[in-house]
C-alpha cells in the first residue's frame, strides 16, 4: 500500500449497480480517485474501465496484488462479502464494505473479528451514517429536548421486488441473498439502531413469493428498549414508498422516500435543520471515508455495527413462512 497522500486511490472489487454507482461518486470527489477494479463479468469490467479510466484487474488476487491502493470499496453479492473483506484485511488495506455485511451470522461474526484485530479502518456502506440533521436528532435525544422515546414506526412498500431500476444481478430476486429486509429494511435498522440502541426481536410473521424473497413482514421489535413496528408489502398499483417515524414525549420526527428528516411538536412538519457543513450528497459520505482511512473521527458505520442490524434482519428473515 502507498503512503497516505492529499488523494486517496480506491481500487473497486464489483462493478454492478453498487460499484459504477460509487466510482460516478469517486470521479466527482477531488480526494478519490479509482485506480483499479475487478469483476468476474468481463462485459462490467471492460465498461467500467472505458467510463471511468479503471485499469482492469483480471481477479481479486490481482487487484490487491497492486501497490498503490489506500483502500478497496467491496461491492460484490452479500454472500461474498466475507471472504473478499476478509482478503481486503489481509492485504492490509483499509475496507468499506456494501451492506448488508453478509447473509451468514458466524461468517459475519468472524469477518468483524479479524477486522477488529488488523487495526485497519473498516467501514459500511449505510449512507444514512451522514443523514443531514442526524447528528442534530440525536443531540436533541441526549439533551432531552425531545423528551423520552416512545416508539418508532417503519412502513415499506414496493409494486414490485427487485424493483424495475434494479440490475444487480439474479441473486436480488432469491431468498438467499436478496430480498427486501436485507436490502431496504436493513437502512432503517441501521437508522433506527444508531439513534435508540440495541435491536432485538419479538414478534415476526414473513411471507414469501413464488421467486422465495419475502412479499409481506409484519414485526414487533424493540431498540434500545423502544417499540419498533415494522410493516412492509410487494404488490399493489400503489407507488413505492417508505416512512420512518420516531414518536417521542414532545417531539415527532420522520424520514419520507429517503428524502429528508423533519419534525414536529403539534404542528406541521418542518425540515429538521442539520449542522453547518451538512448535505446531503455523495461527497458528504466520502468526506467521511477520507477520514476514517487517515485514522480521525468518522461518522461511518463499524463492521460491528453492521453486525448488530444483521442480527435482527436475519431474525426476521427466520420467521418466514
Amino acid at each position: 500500500m502507498r503512503a497516505h497522500g492529499t488523494t486517496l486511490h480506491v481500487g473497486v472489487a464489483g462493478l454492478g449497480l453498487m460499484g459504477r454507482r460509487m466510482l460516478g461518486s469517486l470521479a466527482a470527489h477531488p480526494g478519490f480517485v479509482a485506480r483499479a477494479g475487478a469483476d468476474p463479468d468481463g462485459a462490467a469490467l471492460a465498461r467500467a474501465a472505458a467510463e471511468f479510466g479503471l485499469e482492469p484487474a483480471r481477479d481479486l488476487d490481482a487487484l490487491l496484488a497492486r501497490d498503490d491502493l489506500d483502500l478497496v470499496y467491496v461491492a460484490t453479492p452479500p454472500a461474498s462479502h466475507v471472504p473478499v473483506g476478509g482478503a481486503v484485511l489481509a492485504s492490509g488495506r483499509p475496507l468499506f464494505l456494501e451492506k448488508p455485511l453478509a447473509v451468514d451470522l458466524a461468517a459475519a461474526e468472524a469477518l468483524v473479528a479479524r477486522a477488529e484485530r488488523s487495526g485497519l479502518p473498516a467501514a459500511l456502506n449505510f449512507p444514512f451514517a451522514t443523514l443531514p440533521g442526524l447528528a442534530r436528532l440525536e443531540r436533541e435525544l441526549a439533551e432531552g429536548t425531545a423528551g423520552a422515546p416512545r416508539e418508532v414506526e417503519l412502513v415499506v412498500r414496493f409494486t414490485q421486488w427487485p424493483r424495475t431500476w434494479h440490475h444487480a444481478g439474479p441473486w436480488l430476486a432469491g431468498a438467499a441473498e436478496g430480498g427486501f429486509v436485507r436490502e431496504v429494511v436493513s437502512h432503517f435498522a441501521y437508522l433506527t439502531q444508531r439513534v435508540l440502541g440495541a435491536l432485538e426481536v419479538h414478534e415476526a410473521r414473513v411471507e414469501r413469493g413464488a421467486a422465495g424473497t419475502e412479499v409481506s413482514v409484519d414485526a414487533r421489535l424493540t431498540a434500545g428498549g423502544v417499540p419498533v413496528a415494522l410493516t412492509g408489502t410487494v404488490g399493489g398499483a400503489a407507488r413505492d414508498h417508505n416512512l420512518w417515524t420516531l414518536r417521542c414525549e414532545r417531539r415527532a420526527y420522520r424520514l419520507e422516500d429517503w428524502a429528508e428528516l423533519s419534525w414536529r411538536a403539534g404542528g406541521d412538519w418542518r425540515p429538521l435543520a442539520g449542522d453547518p457543513g451538512e448535505a446531503r450528497d455523495a461527497a458528504t459520505q466520502l468526506d467521511a471515508l477520507a477520514a476514517l482511512v487517515r485514522g480521525e473521527p468518522s461518522p461511518l458505520p463499524s463492521l460491528r455495527e453492521g453486525l448488530g442490524v444483521q442480527r435482527a434482519v436475519e431474525a426476521l428473515l427466520a420467521r418466514a413462512d
